[in-house]
């Protein structure tokens, strides 16, 4: 379900759906910041906020990143 979100807001396939790193942050929940490979090269920068006492859901997504690139606030 959530790479199926993530490729419609990127309108784009993805080949592959692999989670290399994430970093977290916690608010009133916690914000999930994790780099995805998506084929090929191409990676993703997702940001997935999850309420203390529910199921997480995508709140931003960046696409056309490199592996090279710091995950970080978006």
């Amino acid at each position: 379900q959530l790479k199926q979100k993530m490729e419609e807001k990127l309108d784009k396939t993805f080949e592959k759906f692999e989670a290399l790193h994430y970093k977290q942050q916690l608010v009133s929940g916690m914000n999930y910041f994790v780099k995805i490979h998506i084929g090929n090269e191409e990676f993703v920068h997702a940001r997935i906020y999850k309420p203390l006492f529910d199921a997480g859901e995508l709140t931003s997504i960046k696409g056309s990143l490199a592996l090279a690139d710091e995950i970080e606030y978006f």
